[in-house]
């Protein structure tokens, strides 16, 4: 089935405050709802401003998806192969 870009958007906000996940990415999918979505949208929103510690929870989870995807320690050896693999190309070619 295909659905509208902002029925998508109505669909990922729901799955979103269902599913209990630990971080919610927003962008511009407040602009495209409609006064129910808005309201609803507004509450979850308050409810982040007001808890600290849902705030810190969400921050926590954050720092630690983006040490374990984008650290040196990822990121270092794959840099490192692909400066290999160049370098080598480029000595094959002389």
């Amino acid at each position: 089935k295909i659905y509208s870009s902002g029925m998508r958007l109505r669909l990922a906000f729901a799955l979103a405050i269902l599913v209990k996940a630990n971080i919610i990415l927003m962008d511009e999918w407040l602009s495209v709802g409609d006064e129910n979505f808005n309201k609803l949208a507004q509450v979850k929103i308050q409810k982040l401003i007001n808890d600290s510690d849902l705030r810190h929870r969400m921050g926590m989870a954050g720092r630690k998806k983006i040490e374990e995807k984008y650290s040196l320690k990822i990121w270092g050896p794959r840099v490192a192969q692909l400066l290999y693999s160049l370098i080598k190309n480029k000595t094959k070619k002389k």
